[in-house]
């Protein structure tokens, strides 16, 4: 059978292949967001990758997690990026980095207020959030569940923080050449969100091992994609330092994850970030 070294190197291998051939096509269009279904794919390569090789070594998705959560931790794990989002809103307003208003393309297509508010304060975190499960649960299958399972069998060294670090890593096509990120700084906005996703890492990894379950990660991914990228930003109006502290390129979340990971953690720091 093939050493779990060699099976994390088959799963990167793959998961990167293919993802980067998507991310060439972005790259080459210049905005990743206008192509749904290819969005939709690439968020699914590590998911694959890591059910095919799941398969393949272990006969068996044994490996990813299935394993059905509680809804206590179901909640937790919803909280944490929700509570993140909250904090973050009230800072740009705090600091006079934003103001409140009603704006984005939700309003611009419904051109009504109490239907812009049923949809972002009712639908979007509730069935929107169901939605998103189902692209966020594509690279957690392949995070969270393949490659956590075959770091912690082969004893690897903070676990959390390298598989966050990969994570952040296969981002960087699209940050720096397909219009991911909302800052001018390229590489600014990188380092933050590195920091943003190691931290996040930290949590679904300590969840997914606690639970042995992939589900928990996946509804983690899409709550933040929901609150960070839509719900929020669909009530304020940007300022001029917005890309620099707002959203997943800012430096207030990425704050806020740090800080959120040293409360919940305070206990059993050094386990938490390194075991």
């Amino acid at each position: 059978m093939m050493s779990n070294k060699k099976q994390i190197l088959v799963f990167l291998f793959l998961t990167f292949f293919f993802s980067g051939l998507i991310q060439l096509k972005f790259v080459i269009d210049g905005d990743f967001t206008k192509n749904a279904g290819l969005v939709f794919l690439l968020m699914w390569t590590p998911g694959l990758s890591g059910l095919l090789c799941s398969w393949v070594f272990d006969r068996s998705f044994k490996p990813i997690g299935f394993k059905k959560p509680s809804l206590k931790e179901l909640g937790i794990s919803y909280a944490f990026p929700f509570l993140a989002a909250t904090l973050v809103f009230f800072l740009l307003l705090l600091f006079k980095i934003n103001t409140f208003g009603i704006n984005g393309p939700v309003f611009e297509q419904v051109k009504s207020y109490p239907k812009f508010l049923i949809i972002m304060l009712l639908v979007a975190p509730t069935f929107g959030v169901l939605s998103g499960f189902l692209y966020g649960i594509g690279e957690e299958i392949g995070w969270r569940g393949f490659l956590h399972t075959k770091f912690i069998e082969e004893g690897v060294s903070y676990p959390y923080i390298k598989i966050g670090a990969i994570w952040a890593l296969w981002h960087f096509p699209l940050i720096f050449l397909a219009g991911y990120s909302t800052s001018e700084n390229k590489i600014l906005s990188a380092f933050l969100f590195s920091i943003m996703v190691v931290t996040l890492s930290v949590f679904m990894g300590k969840q997914r091992e606690r639970t042995g379950s992939v589900w928990l990660a996946g509804l983690t991914h899409s709550a933040h994609n929901t609150w960070i990228q839509a719900i929020y930003p669909g009530f304020l109006i940007a300022g001029p330092l917005n890309q620099y502290f707002g959203g997943e390129f800012g430096v207030f979340l990425a704050l806020t994850y740090v800080v959120f990971i040293l409360v919940l953690y305070r206990k059993n720091f050094k386990e938490a970030f390194f075991k």
